[in-house]
């Protein structure tokens, strides 16, 4: 995700980026039930939110809310839209507005990529955090074919330096800066917060079980579920179901692949130890990034 918007605190953002939204945001007053959804871009943010939505508004039998509702067909981020609805809808975001957002009904529901000190405070014992990780090497893969191949290719051209180099810069001009760097101080709220207030998900083990990860998340928010409940919450965001929701819009790109292991088809391995050996140096020692070495391992080596 390119950094073509104004860099943030020196973090570079999205073109669709509003300052005075995301400082609205970090200023917010948590509720105890209030849930932020914390992710770096491309670890899996639509498939939990999506999940997290249907735990909100379906009902015992599995059936959806039919009251509107900021975000209901699919995620908005505080820092993306206006303090007040705008006059014309934003192609993304549509009419949302950062006063709409946060009037939701409880347990009201916060989307971010930002990093960890620019969430709303939630040291004070109020809300919960849900922080989704998925592989390096997945994530610059969907980084790459977001919105279409980079033009820049995987390690430069003409266009630029390349999505691989990019992904891999310090300092970083993606969007939300250096994954490392959201790792490691995200592991540190996390270890403030303690397990009864953070979740920590990974995107290899919800593919892994899907039926057993919503029911994680569903007993980590207190929320009683019926069978017939994570049924229907499993069904509506499989990943078949996600993308034919989204064919033919602009949210069509939010679902390429939904695959593990996705990066073994590009690149070498050599190439590929780049990314193993950067993070190790970043975040080796980190115990939220430990786990995900094992999906870093190609299962199919090429020289």
């Amino acid at each position: 995700m390119a950094g073509s918007g104004p860099r943030y605190h020196g973090i570079a953002t999205p073109f669709w980026f509003v300052p005075e939204s995301a400082d609205a945001f970090g200023a917010l007053e948590m509720k105890e039930s209030d849930i932020v959804l914390s992710t770096y871009p491309k670890c899996g943010t639509t498939w939990t939110q999506k999940i997290l939505s249907c735990l909100r508004r379906m009902d015992a039998d599995g059936v959806m809310s039919a009251a509107p509702e900021v975000g209901s067909t699919g995620q908005v981020y505080p820092d993306g839209i206006p303090l007040e609805r705008p006059p014309e809808p934003h192609p993304i975001f549509g009419s949302a507005s950062i006063a709409e957002l946060f009037a939701q009904r409880d347990p009201r529901l916060f989307s971010s990529h930002l990093p960890a000190s620019r969430l709303p405070c939630l040291t004070h014992g109020k809300g919960r955090l849900i922080y989704v990780l998925r592989n390096p090497k997945d994530t610059a893969t969907s980084l790459h074919f977001f919105m279409g191949a980079a033009k820049d290719d995987w390690l430069g051209n003409e266009h630029g330096p390349g999505s691989l180099n990019r992904f891999l810069a310090d300092p970083a001009p993606n969007a939300f800066g250096a994954y490392w760097d959201h790792i490691l101080e995200m592991e540190e709220l996390v270890e403030k917060l303690g397990p009864d207030r953070a979740l920590v998900l990974y995107y290899e083990e919800m593919k892994g079980d899907h039926r057993g990860q919503v029911a994680r998340i569903a007993k980590f928010l207190g929320m009683p579920v019926t069978d017939k409940l994570l049924d229907a919450v499993v069904a509506a965001t499989a990943f078949k179901a996600m993308a034919a929701e989204r064919q033919g819009t602009k949210l069509a790109a939010l679902t390429r692949k939904g695959v593990i292991g996705d990066w073994e088809g590009h690149l070498d391995d050599a190439t590929w130890s780049r990314v193993d050996t950067l993070f190790d140096e970043r975040c080796g020692q980190s115990k939220l990034y430990q786990p995900m070495k094992q999906w870093m391992v190609a299962q199919n080596p090429k020289l």
